[in-house]
């Protein structure tokens, strides 16, 4: 994804808010796929984006 991209479902949801998202990406494991639908430049696309391991804090 890119920085200006919108978000417009992920699978057959369709997506209101960033709530939805964070709520959805926060609950899963990583290796998980997801199927986003955006819209870049004027124009919807389909993504499929595998999540990875969220990187350990230096604290």
């Amino acid at each position: 994804m890119r920085k200006k991209d919108a978000i417009l479902a992920m699978g057959k949801v369709s997506v209101r808010d960033a709530r939805t998202v964070l709520r959805s990406v926060a609950a899963a494991l990583p290796g998980t796929v997801f199927v986003f639908t955006i819209k870049r430049n004027n124009e919807e696309k389909t993504l499929s984006i595998t999540l990875g391991k969220r990187p350990i804090s230096d604290q």
